[in-house]
């Protein structure tokens, strides 16, 4: 029997906020859908920090709530991510670390990047896939 492959999203700042707003929904549909097909959303740890200094205090809550949900998984930068973030930030993100953390997240797992259309051309000029944001 061949096992299915783990399969899913990586999020950029804007789908992060997204996620914990529900402003467009979009976020909060994908997060749903991805639930009740087993993918998962991969939230770097840089954008997510990010994103809880945009969003301040009073969303606290729902991003927690992200995390807790069964498709969320972390992406911390480890000492092993670290060279590969850093490399990605100064060939494709003029040093933008969240950017490039995002970026290796996708790059490592072959999977497609969440983000708006203000993070689009970056993330293309570096050879991802892209879902953009109503």
């Amino acid at each position: 029997m061949i096992e299915p492959a783990l399969t899913g999203k990586v999020l950029d700042v804007p789908a992060i906020i997204d996620l914990a707003t529900g402003d467009t929904k979009y976020m909060r549909a994908m997060a749903a859908v991805a639930n009740q097909q087993g993918h998962s959303l991969v939230i770097p740890a840089l954008a997510f920090t990010r994103a809880l200094v945009r969003l301040g205090m009073e969303h606290v809550d729902q991003l927690y709530w992200v995390l807790r949900s069964a498709s969320a998984v972390m992406a911390d930068l480890d000492a092993d991510a670290a060279g590969r973030v850093a490399d990605e930030a100064i060939t494709f993100f003029s040093g933008d670390m969240i950017l490039a953390q995002v970026s290796v997240a996708a790059r490592v797992r072959r999977w497609s990047i969440i983000t708006d259309q203000r993070g689009a051309e970056s993330f293309t000029k570096a050879g991802h896939h892209l879902h953009l944001l109503p």
